[in-house]
């Protein structure tokens, strides 16, 4: 009987919840990872190799240069693209933790199908959209549904909003959703000293990335909150005049910084979460702001931390998906006691920021 576990990660926070759900949750059992490329920072930690001392086995999966007839090879072998994705055939798994449906979750749960072979699914929260939904954004392997469609008839593939699975998030007090499905319990990261020094490592971090500004902006995606308009970076832009100090950034990890050309802030060269930064360094007397920032949130509900916080939920490209969503989980922080600010425009920033700066 195969009792193999996979965990699939796609960004460094998954990896952070991956390592977690490894020594708490998954301890004494096989438990095989697979990183991909879908995150900056990700393929150095593969080749680094230090999650050899965590888990069993540790694959990357390269999705760039994966093309349209390589999907359809696919369909027909499922197997050809898990190993032109991953380098290694198949391997049969009883149990796969995922969030982010890529397309070797897809074509695995296609050859699955095709063996005969019943896989378990257990979705864990990815970041703050864990506790706005336990069903990820599942946009299939093709982008017209209708070839999804005929796919998944074929393989007797269930949509994953249909699918059985238990679902694994860090304090499901925080959660906005309601759900009938089974929800585990992550432990957090607090008084952990442990976990601290296994992400250190895992994550080489390092003295030379301390922030010494008191201001920190921790910005989002642009090209994928604002694709057409520099809303975004005019928001920024703002800040900096207003604020009358030295500023730190803190790019998300797949912007690219060219974008930031000619606004006076220091970037950051901050290659871990922050999250592991804030469990490293004290930062209750920082001043954030955040766009949309999963980020700016986790630290209150996993670290303890304390530091003053504005956050800034702009209408956006992906607005519909969090719509509603961020002031509900920041209105339960401002209740325990969390210094926030939530804003939505120019003109709330600035009366904001006034009553501090």
């Amino acid at each position: 009987m195969i009792m193999n576990n996979v965990i699939l990660v796609n960004s460094l926070f998954n990896l952070m919840t991956a390592i977690q759900l490894r020594r708490k949750i998954l301890a004494n059992m096989p438990v095989d990872i697979i990183l991909s490329d879908q995150a900056k920072g990700l393929e150095k930690i593969y080749h680094n190799r230090t999650l050899e001392d965590i888990f069993d086995n540790v694959y990357f999966a390269k999705y760039s240069g994966i093309d349209f007839s390589d999907k359809i090879k696919g369909v027909i072998n499922p197997n050809y693209i898990i190993k032109k994705i991953t380098g290694y055939d198949f391997k049969p798994y009883s149990d796969v933790f995922f969030w982010n449906p890529t397309l070797f979750f897809h074509y695995y749960l296609f050859e699955a199908n095709k063996c005969d072979l019943q896989v378990n699914l257990h979705v864990y929260g990815d970041a703050m959209g864990g506790f706005f939904t336990d069903i990820p954004l599942d946009r299939g392997v093709f982008r017209r549904n209708f070839i999804n469609k005929m796919i998944y008839k074929y393989y007797h593939y269930i949509p994953l909003n249909e699918c059985e699975y238990d679902y694994y998030e860090y304090h499901p007090k925080y959660i906005t959703f309601n759900t009938t499905r089974k929800v585990i319990e992550i432990p957090s990261f607090d008084d952990d000293p442990e976990i601290i020094k296994i992400f250190n490592k895992v994550f080489e971090l390092s003295d030379d990335q301390e922030i010494l500004d008191s201001v920190i902006i921790l910005d989002f995606n642009q090209d994928d909150h604002f694709p057409d308009s520099s809303e975004g970076i005019d928001f920024i832009y703002h800040i900096t005049k207003v604020i009358n100090k030295s500023i730190t950034l803190k790019p998300h990890p797949r912007q690219g910084l060219d974008i930031y050309n000619g606004i006076d802030v220091n970037i950051s060269n901050l290659s871990c979460p922050w999250e592991l930064y804030c469990l490293n360094h004290v930062v209750d007397d920082k001043l954030i702001i955040a766009f949309s920032s999963s980020s700016s949130i986790l630290p209150y509900i996993l670290c303890d931390t304390r530091y003053r916080l504005i956050f800034v939920d702009l209408k956006n490209n992906l607005s519909d998906y969090f719509d509603g969503k961020w002031s509900l989980i920041i209105q339960k922080l401002v209740q325990e006691g969390k210094n926030i600010s939530y804003v939505e425009n120019i003109n709330e920033f600035d009366k904001a920021i006034s009553q501090i700066v």
